[in-house]
């Protein structure tokens, strides 16, 4: 098992990806990967076997784009109906259902967003 950690804000918005596996970090970081961001949510998606990414805040504002993190290697995703674009949001995965559920966050001008969302 590791961890993985996706960007975030050091002094400017990150774009790296790193692995932890309780021990040692290893940098996963390649050519093709979401763009810099903060504020947004990672998780484990057992359905896919893959790390799930969605939204955030990147450097023209709120994100609703979707990745998977598979090994090493980040892919977009294009599901049909996705939530709107959002940060500061929550996932979690739901193993015995194979699927990730979002909630709330806050829209591009700061509003709270109370909206559900399953992707299976």
């Amino acid at each position: 098992n590791q961890a993985v950690l996706f960007a975030g804000r050091g002094t400017s918005l990150l774009a790296d990806t790193w692995s932890f596996d309780g021990t040692n970090y290893r940098n996963l970081t390649n050519a093709v990967a979401p763009v810099a961001r903060e504020g947004h949510a990672l998780v484990w998606h057992t359905g896919l076997q893959a790390y799930l990414l969605f939204g955030g805040r990147g450097a023209s504002g709120v994100r609703d784009d979707t990745w998977q993190l598979r090994g090493s290697t980040w892919s977009q995703l294009q599901p049909g109906a996705r939530p709107s674009a959002r940060e500061d949001h929550a996932l979690a995965s739901d193993p015995a259902a194979g699927q990730v559920v979002l909630f709330g966050g806050r829209d591009g001008a700061g509003r709270y967003l109370d909206d559900t969302w399953v992707f299976d």
